[in-house]
């Protein structure tokens, strides 16, 4: 069963469409490991059994509803954060950002990891209300009570769409490159 506990897709997609619609950079992350003897996968499967997650297995695929557009990177990540281990963090700075708003599952682990790197890497970090899931209800919501203490703001979805709203996309920076074409 792909269902968690809380998780308001219509709240994801609405807050997925605005950014697609208006050319605010968009990452997707997922955990996936390859090949059946899974060299990549780290330490973490001593506690959580990982070897299930095979990179091509259709629980490493993104939502369809929230399917990315064709400029929107894709990250298989090894680790329980969207930052350790990849290039997020210094692709969002590249391009000029300085805000990321964190949705998706699970609460106690992927969330909350990818808020507290992105708070420390210096990012204003925002998790929308009920775009956020777990298998227990009871840890979605001391996860978030604790994030905001700490780490983020959690806004609604409501007061999301209005700060996407007031974005002006131009401020984002694409870097012209030598080998671009012109």
């Amino acid at each position: 069963m792909k269902c968690l506990c809380h998780l308001d897709s219509r709240g994801i997609c609405v807050i997925h469409n605005i950014t697609k619609s208006r050319l605010i950079p968009g990452f997707h992350t997922t955990t996936g490991f390859t090949g059946k003897t899974q060299w990549d996968l780290p330490r973490w499967d001593e506690k959580i059994p990982l070897t299930t997650l095979d990179i091509n297995s259709e629980w490493m695929e993104i939502d369809p509803k929230i399917k990315p557009r064709p400029d929107e990177p894709v990250i298989h990540k090894k680790f329980v954060s969207n930052f350790f281990g990849t290039h997020l963090g210094a692709t969002l700075n590249y391009l000029g950002v300085d805000t990321v708003i964190v949705m998706g599952a699970t609460a106690g682990g992927c969330v909350r990891h990818s808020v507290m790197d992105s708070t420390g890497l210096g990012f204003k970090t925002i998790v929308p209300e009920g775009c956020v899931g777990d298998r227990t209800p009871g840890v979605i919501e001391w996860n978030i009570f604790d994030m905001e203490a700490k780490f983020c703001d959690v806004k609604t979805v409501d007061e999301v769409v209005e700060y996407l709203l007031g974005i002006d996309p131009s401020v984002y920076t694409k870097h012209a490159r030598a080998l671009d074409q012109k």
